[in-house]
């Protein structure tokens, strides 16, 4: 195809491209390229209006009245209304949905009913007219804008599709979405996509775009045929491709992401100052970026990145590493059986790693 973008994603699709289904990073990618949200988070992670034209909160958080865009459309070609919203919100509440999407709409007055099936109406939810849709909250949400992060699905598409074929995966998906993509084809761990000629932020540059899926052996088996032209190379994989720099150019990439560790200040031992200020001056986090991350992370203090506007580093101390001064501070304050618990996420290699990182280094103070 001329005018093609090919991209390579590690993983394995599980086939559930739509946002109320996937369950994985790779289903996740492709349903991006599909679907849109109706808010979402810039670059400075700030929300703001994707498919709304304006969010106004009235009654102290209790009522929002939503606007859309006019002259939105799914890559068919229907338009997009408020009655999209309202079905996606209906099938989100449906007893077979997910509780983890499901929870942020149970605010919605009646929403609860709604879900047991004791009522068939939302009655939280008014449709003012196509482009206008009020929420009224049963408590103040002042965070319901981030509720509706989540993309929008068509009515005229899945309203002819059971709800326990739809959320068992077993209907034939047309894609229609109002993301710049549209899904044409499947073939095996390769997806063709086309450009939507109905995106509301205008027409794609680029007309095509094909998505391979795969291991990392796939992925340098593409780099060594020059077979793609872009791909998301973890720090763990780096060693692996660097062989093809002549191919390829190398880009940074900075993530808004962040690892921390979370204290539980009812713990006993954690509720004391000293304790906590002890522990990240033993926490090496040089050595942890060097070694795990093999340099490819920046060091933090506080919540946020430091490649958003919201990073105040001049109003932060710097808990450099310092074991001695975190011995200290222990002895100043009498402190020597100290005990918790580390929890991490089993199934996160890279967590798994820091973990055993930090154990050691807490275990020398």
């Amino acid at each position: 195809m001329n005018n093609t973008l090919r991209l390579f994603i590690k993983g394995k699709s599980e086939n559930k491209i739509n946002p109320l289904l996937y369950d994985n990073s790779v289903d996740l990618w492709l349903m991006g390229c599909i679907y849109q949200g109706i808010m979402m988070f810039n670059d400075d992670l700030v929300l703001i209006g994707r498919l709304s034209q304006s969010l106004i909160c009235e009654n102290d958080y209790k009522s929002y009245i939503l606007t859309l865009k006019e002259g939105l459309k799914w890559n068919d070609g229907h338009s997009i209304t408020t009655e999209d919203i309202l079905f996606t919100i209906q099938w989100l509440l449906q007893p077979e949905a997910p509780d983890h999407l499901s929870k942020y709409f149970l605010n919605i007055i009646s929403a609860k009913n709604y879900k047991t099936k004791s009522t068939n109406d939302i009655e939280g939810i008014k449709l003012i007219d196509d482009y206008r849709i009020q929420f009224l909250l049963e408590a103040p949400d002042p965070y319901f804008n981030q509720r509706l992060l989540l993309p929008i699905i068509p009515k005229h598409i899945f309203e002819n599709v059971s709800v326990e074929d739809f959320y068992n995966n077993r209907y034939k998906d047309e894609y229609i979405g109002s993301g710049p993509y549209k899904l044409i084809k499947k073939e095996s761990s390769k997806f063709l996509f086309s450009k939507n000629e109905y995106f509301h932020l205008g027409t794609p540059y680029i007309d095509h775009m094909t998505i391979e899926t795969g291991s990392n052996d796939e992925l340098i088996d593409l780099l060594k045929n020059r077979s793609i032209d872009f791909a998301e190379i973890s720090y763990s994989d780096i060693d692996s491709v660097s062989e093809y720099q002549d191919h390829y150019k190398y880009y940074g990439l900075d993530k808004p992401m962040i690892t921390l560790i979370a204290l539980n200040h009812r713990n006993k031992m954690l509720k004391n100052k000293s304790v906590r200020k002890s522990i990240a001056y033993a926490i090496h986090k040089k050595k942890i970026i060097a070694e795990i991350y093999k340099g490819y992370a920046h060091p933090i203090e506080q919540y946020y990145p430091n490649i958003l506007n919201r990073y105040k580093a001049e109003l932060l101390n710097d808990y450099h590493y310092d074991i001695e001064l975190g011995k200290i501070m222990l002895q100043n304050e009498n402190l020597t059986d100290i005990q918790f618990n580390l929890g991490y996420n089993a199934t996160n290699s890279e967590h798994k790693f820091i973990a055993e990182f930090v154990k050691k280094m807490i275990f020398l103070t």
